[in-house]
């Protein structure tokens, strides 16, 4: 639960500083870093926390210096596992915990926002790990999923702004999930639209079954003034009586 608190507190951009001031940046690094070895017992809901803070953290440019290049604390991290923050990021692409992978992606396309920073990343390969994340979603009930998707593609785009990577993106072959993400509709498109069919359908339901009760009640208002007639021409309510006064009038 303290990750999770510690993830809601950077969300607020005004806090982020003092954060940083405070330390915040060391205890996340280095549990991320550690489950990337799968020999250490470190619990997965904690590290998903810790990479969604260190994506809320890479929103403010002022942050990648030390995400980027300022190297762990803990001598043992710094002797046997990644050099920076960007690095055990790359590194998440293969973790075997989905959440992971995907806070992992959302960090890198924050990172993807400052030009400064697209070398290193294409240094550590990041790159792939956004293309896989580019293709479009299947599944119109994953919203992470969705959102992943979509910061992925925010990141490619961040990197092929600059002249030479775009040019490598290209060898990379990434252009065959960027078109199907442009041509397909979207899992949520595609949701929102079965929803508006829905909605359509029993609109039309709806006011089918009005227009049935409306015909009815008009069936049930001429019923009742043809007896209203009658009842007129013979108060006693025989038809037979009713006859036999036209009758009358006639002779």
């Amino acid at each position: 639960m303290a990750g999770l608190c510690i993830a809601n507190l950077s969300s607020n951009l005004a806090t982020q500083g003092v954060m940083l001031a405070e330390g915040l940046l060391e205890p996340v690094q280095r549990l991320s870093i550690a489950s990337l070895d799968p020999k250490n017992m470190v619990d997965a809901e904690t590290v998903r926390y810790c990479l969604l803070t260190i994506a809320n953290l890479a929103v403010l440019p002022a942050n990648h210096p030390r995400m980027l290049y300022e190297p762990p604390l803990d001598k043992d991290t710094v002797d046997n596992g990644p050099k920076s923050i960007l690095a055990a990021l790359a590194g998440f692409a293969g973790h075997g915990d989905i959440k992971c992978r995907q806070n992992a992606v959302l960090a890198i396309g924050n990172l993807c926002s400052n030009p400064s920073n697209h070398v290193a990343i294409m240094e550590l390969g990041c790159a792939a790990t956004l293309a896989t994340y580019a293709y479009p979603s299947t599944d119109a009930t994953d919203n992470a999923g969705i959102n992943v998707q979509f910061q992925a593609v925010a990141g490619l785009r961040g990197l092929a702004s600059h002249p030479t990577i775009r040019v490598q993106l290209m060898r990379d072959n990434v252009m065959e999930p960027l078109m199907l993400a442009a041509t397909a509709t979207s899992a949520q498109a595609k949701a929102f639209d079965d929803k508006a069919g829905d909605e359509a359908g029993s609109k039309e339901a709806k006011e089918k079954k009005a227009k049935k009760e409306e015909e009815v009640n008009l069936d049930e208002l001429d019923d009742v003034a043809a007896t209203g007639q009658t009842a007129a021409g013979n108060p006693g309510g025989n038809p037979g009586g009713a006859l036999a006064g036209q009758g009358k009038g006639q002779g």
